[in-house]
């Protein structure tokens, strides 16, 4: 082969296609390597987005795009490694070559840690921590790797490229075909987690839900629409039943089988639909009025409660999913408590993820999300306060108020 550069007396200069410079050439012409490398940056940048950025739906589509396309890019990134590799094993050893190797073993570890995770989210119960730091720290390091390998290259090879059009071409179709790729995939993540559903389950409280005789006479109930409970959720907001009710889920993910099972005849799960309960909510709303059946809602219907079920509108009291009583999420949401007992709990919200609750391929797709994605799951229902003493007396803990009978008790 003979290329158009010139050599110092302005003659051309042959050159081989053996010859490095050539070599180089045809690997920035080349649509797999553009391919693999456009798409370790996808791999990369959507993994430092999960880890780094807070919970959103943004966030979940990336997990699913991250997942897809490291599946999908296995084979190709093997036979594309594999053919560079015996393209310029027997060259000169250089800093490039060795960033290479380097980047091999990052890359090996990452593909196989990354199928170890995904195994573990789709069949397993839960993600190992330790393979989710090989994971991370190996990614990272590819694509920091990844940079500087192609960067130190086209230094290198820089006067060529001044001096070799072709070599220029493959260089700048390499750049703009790489972006293009980065782009489309900027604009599925986008597109993905602007048409997903989005249903709010936090409602503000109505004007006329709150008993104002209550908060008005009464500084212990610090302007909590739930009086006269001393429960109450982050911000006096109301909850769709939806957000605090589902405990089956728990159990048939593979996750929480046992304590499902041990919850299912338990007290707690029938605290709001056993008889004598039900009983003596209906005397009680008889004699005063309905609204102050909220008293006993803190401790017995969380989910009715906080749905804003226990209203002179609502002449059952119930909301659907108070057949769940004290609910595995109505539980675990509890992110602050008080000593005086009688519900004094802050509930917050738990972060619903995307498709959680439904059936089908669709949990399926959620089951793997929570798995392999647990950050906002723990946040939400793995707190602190679940293992104190002061938890259980929120509710274990009862007396009557002055606010409820004018005398106390």
């Amino acid at each position: 082969m003979v290329s158009n550069q010139r050599n110092a007396s302005g003659q051309p200069e042959s050159v081989s296609n053996s010859d490095p410079r050539i070599l180089a050439q045809k690997g920035w012409a080349s649509k797999m390597a553009m391919w693999v490398s456009a798409l370790l940056v996808v791999e990369s940048v959507t993994g430092l987005w999960i880890y780094l950025a807070s919970f959103s739906m943004s966030a979940q589509v990336q997990v699913l795009v991250h997942t897809l396309v490291g599946i999908a890019m296995t084979i190709p990134y093997l036979y594309y490694q594999v053919r560079h590799f015996l393209v310029w094993y027997n060259q000169k050893v250089t800093v490039i070559m060795i960033l290479g190797y380097a980047l091999l073993v990052a890359m090996l570890v990452c593909v196989a840690s990354g199928f170890v995770l995904t195994w573990q989210g789709y069949f397993g119960p839960r993600i190992s921590d330790n393979w989710n730091l090989t994971h991370l720290v190996s990614g990272i390091a590819a694509f920091v790797l990844v940079l500087l390998h192609i960067a130190i290259a086209y230094q290198r090879r820089r006067p060529f490229a001044l001096k070799t059009p072709a070599f220029a071409l493959a260089v700048g179709s390499f750049c703009r075909q790489s972006s293009v790729v980065l782009i489309a995939s900027a604009v599925i993540v986008t597109a993905g987690a602007m048409s997903l559903p989005s249903k709010s389950l936090v409602h503000e409280v109505p004007d006329d839900y709150t008993i104002p005789e209550y908060l008005n006479e009464f500084d212990e109930y610090r302007g909590s629409p739930f009086a006269p409970t001393n429960a109450r959720t982050a911000g006096n907001v109301l909850l769709d039943s939806e957000l605090l009710s589902g405990s089956e889920s728990c159990g048939t993910t593979g996750c929480h089988e046992q304590i499902l099972a041990e919850w299912q005849p338990s007290a707690h799960r029938f605290s709001a639909a056993n008889p004598p309960f039900q009983e003596v909510q209906k005397n009680f709303a008889a004699e005063r009025d309905a609204t102050q059946t909220r008293y006993c809602a803190g401790c017995h219907d969380p989910i009715s409660l906080f749905a804003g079920a226990k209203d002179i509108h609502n002449m059952d009291l119930g909301a659907p999913g108070m057949q769940e009583g004290n609910s595995c999420a109505a539980c675990h949401s509890i992110s602050d408590v008080d000593k005086r007992g009688n519900a004094d709990y802050v509930l917050t919200p738990p972060t619903k993820y995307l498709w959680e609750g439904t059936s089908g391929w669709k949990k399926k797709v959620s089951d793997f999300m929570i798995r392999s994605y647990p950050r906002q799951h723990l946040e939400d229902y793995d707190r602190n306060v679940l293992r104190t003493a002061e938890y259980c007396g929120a509710c274990h803990k009862q007396f009557i108020p002055e606010a409820l009978n004018r005398f106390g008790l």
